[in-house]
């Protein structure tokens, strides 16, 4: 049975897949103690459900600093990326698309580097681009509007987050 996180909206079930697992693992708190505390998060799967969260998991660590400066100057513009991407195209969209910007936000464009993985990962995209009726172009714009996500909605959301990774149902 797989850990389950209750979060109170889409963004933050966003954030948690898209960014925070992988910095609770490998990222901001690779090597705070104790040695295990990623294990339970990395397991985990979050579903909206404003109406009981926090997790059904004992964690070892509770206490990230979410919505800290050490995290947001680093990685804050891609967290905002993933949202606006995923509100607009939603997760198949997000998929295919988080990896053209670079972590401060900026669009790359379609990969042009070499072999199989990445030829692959270019039909991916077309595909994703023709499934869902839209352009390079367009999604430049949707990662970068501020209308659809902006830094105040996600401190809010992160600072949401930290009281539900505290709290065990």
């Amino acid at each position: 049975m797989s850990n389950t996180i209750n979060v109170a909206n889409r963004r933050q079930a966003v954030l948690f897949h898209s960014e925070l697992q992988g910095q609770i693992s490998d990222g901001m708190w690779e090597n705070t103690r104790p040695y295990g505390h990623y294990k339970c998060w990395c397991n985990a799967k979050a579903v909206v459900d404003p109406t009981n969260v926090g997790r059904d998991f004992y964690a070892e660590k509770d206490n990230y600093m979410l919505n800290g400066s050490e995290l947001l100057d680093i990685v804050g513009e891609r967290m905002m990326v993933a949202v606006r991407i995923e509100e607009t195209y939603g997760q198949k969209g997000l998929k295919a698309f988080v990896g053209l910007f670079c972590s401060n936000g900026t669009f790359m464009g379609m990969p042009s580097y070499d072999g199989e993985y990445w030829a692959a990962k270019r039909v991916e995209i077309t595909e994703m681009l023709a499934e869902l009726h839209t352009t390079m172009e367009e999604i430049s714009v949707v990662g970068q509007d501020t209308l659809v996500y902006n830094r105040k909605m996600l401190n809010a959301d992160l600072r949401e987050l930290r009281k539900i990774f505290k709290t065990q149902r």
